[in-house]
């Protein structure tokens, strides 16, 4: 189909806790078209991590395909890679390099894929965020 951006069908995942499994998600489907906006909401323990992190790549289902731009993501060689150039994240606790400043936690995924990081690039990252004044910091 054209547009759709993401896929995931069919994706179940359940965590082991001792001797208790906990169904986070089961058999769920979801499709992200070109365009759309989507909130995922839901009650504390409904899913809605779980299934971020397999959308995002960071986790994988234990059933289920996941296609991104069309590709099934099963390579896990490839797909650090994929998700530093094509997937953004944003967490609550900001998740940064504590010991790095601003301007050097932006460089990071230029710097992993081994590419100089232009300072203007950066510095409109920066500025687009309203942090500026935090490049140093």
């Amino acid at each position: 189909m054209e547009n759709i951006i993401l896929n995931a069908a069919g994706i179940s995942k359940t965590y082991h806790a001792g001797s208790v499994d906990v169904e986070a998600l089961k058999k769920s489907d979801v499709l992200f078209k070109k365009g759309e906006f989507t909130a995922i909401v839901g009650k504390s323990g409904s899913g809605k991590s779980t299934l971020l992190r397999i959308i995002g790549t960071m986790d994988r289902p234990d059933e289920g395909t996941v296609e991104i731009f069309c590709t099934d993501r099963k390579n896990g060689g490839v797909l650090s890679a994929f998700r530093r150039r094509n997937i953004g994240f944003i967490y609550q606790d900001y998740s940064l390099f504590p010991e790095f400043t601003a301007y050097e936690n932006i460089v990071v995924p230029f710097a992993l894929d081994n590419k100089n990081a232009p300072e203007e690039e950066i510095d409109g990252i920066l500025e687009s965020l309203g942090i500026s004044h935090c490049k140093g910091k």
